[in-house]
């Protein structure tokens, strides 16, 4: 397949006093890179944090040797970059830091990573359907996989397994979201680079919605499937016309959208 493809990009502040969000989008050699970094609320400066990840990114990728990429090795020294720059401007007692969505294209082939919270959904045309390619690094699915991980050592006991993981997460229910992985200038804090999907053989109409959560937890990614059917907004504002729509759902973040469709 020759890789052709349309993209749609918007951010906006919402109702914040700034935009802590920070995306790239680069093409070089006929395959593409797209980034998403939204700075962590709870640290200072993290809008930093998002456009050195960023810019650390896409320098990198612009500089690379396309007959010896190796997209695993590229996204780990990235982030090593990343965390050495962020290190640089801080001290132990400050922190910054930011969530990473990354996709890589090359051909029909693509790759997806991510540390924290910001989401990639992939639509597969032949199927007919969106699924998330990324993991939300957040305390619930920490607790899910502390108590997984029981289960399939205990199976025998399974019901008093499950009672005490209701029971933590009813604890800990004001604090389900917080993150538990990101890029940060913390040198306490490690990201969990080990989260990778490949999506093989991309056709034709097949579409990458990739957004931070002040979008996601307002709309769904159907909503680009309603765009398309409608035919009433131009492709190249449909990630603002799902801002504007998140917004109005009652989004009370930064948002950024970015919807990339197979031609």
């Amino acid at each position: 397949m020759n890789f052709k493809y349309k993209i749609s990009v918007a951010s906006d502040k919402g109702t914040r006093e700034t935009n802590e969000d920070f995306y790239g989008i680069l093409e070089n050699h006929k395959d593409i890179l797209l980034v998403l970094c939204d700075g962590v609320g709870s640290e200072q400066d993290s809008d930093i944090a998002a456009k050195i990840t960023v810019k650390t990114f896409l320098t990198r990728f612009k500089k690379r040797f396309p007959l010896f990429f190796c997209f695993s090795r590229f996204y780990n020294n990235c982030i090593k970059a990343s965390l050495r720059k962020l290190r640089k401007l801080t001290n132990k007692n400050q922190g910054m830091g930011t969530t990473l969505c990354v996709v890589y294209i090359h051909k029909n082939i693509a790759q997806c990573a991510n540390i924290g919270d910001s989401r990639i959904y992939y639509y597969s045309a032949s199927q007919k359907q969106w699924s998330q390619k990324t993991f939300d690094h957040n305390l619930l699915n920490k607790i899910y996989a502390k108590y997984d991980a029981q289960r399939k050592k205990r199976p025998d006991l399974i019901n008093i397994i499950n009672e005490k993981e209701n029971s933590e997460i009813e604890l800990n229910k004001e604090s389900l979201s917080f993150l538990t992985s990101c890029v940060s200038s913390d040198e306490e804090i490690t990201p969990s680079t080990s989260y990778y999907k490949t999506i093989p053989q991309l056709q034709p109409n097949d579409m990458f919605f990739i957004v931070s959560d002040g979008v996601y937890h307002f709309i769904k990614p159907e909503k680009i499937n309603e765009l398309i059917q409608a035919k009433t907004v131009e492709f190249k504002n449909y990630s603002k016309t799902i801002i504007e729509q998140a917004i109005q759902n009652g989004s009370n973040d930064n948002l950024t959208s970015i919807v990339l469709k197979i031609r």
